[in-house]
């Protein structure tokens, strides 16, 4: 079954096509930042926080899952937080930065403690 792809953003990154989009969590107050590949063996998700009423992510990182060579699948710790504005050149930069496993791993338990406990982390993995 392919990706539904109404208002969502198309980018190409080293010869693979890829889609994008940003969602408001249900329980409000955070944004998530999704990218997949067309045939959906690829899911990022990264958390945005627009609003700091809910807290800050202190250390930035993406959720990888995947059914492919390309990428590993796990945390990635991000070099820095990806702001409320995500443009394509953020998008491909994730994606470089995963294909290069140029990105540090982490761990949920590592990770949670390092962002303070967020109750994000709980709706994310």
């Amino acid at each position: 079954m392919a990706i539904r792809t109404k208002n969502r953003r198309h980018i190409s990154v080293e010869g693979s096509e890829y889609i994008w989009y940003v969602l408001p969590e249900k329980e409000g107050g955070w944004h998530i930042l999704h990218i997949c590949d067309t045939d959906k063996t690829l899911r990022i998700r990264v958390p945005l926080s627009p609003d700091p009423v809910y807290g800050r992510i202190k250390v930035p990182f993406c959720y990888v899952s995947c059914d492919c060579d390309r990428f590993h699948q796990g945390i990635f710790l991000l070099p820095s937080e990806v702001g409320g504005q995500v443009t394509p050149s953020v998008v491909a930069d994730i994606l470089k930065g995963l294909a290069a496993d140029s990105f540090e791993t982490s761990d949920y338990g590592e990770l949670k403690e390092k962002n303070e406990d967020l109750w994000l982390f709980d709706m994310i993995f």
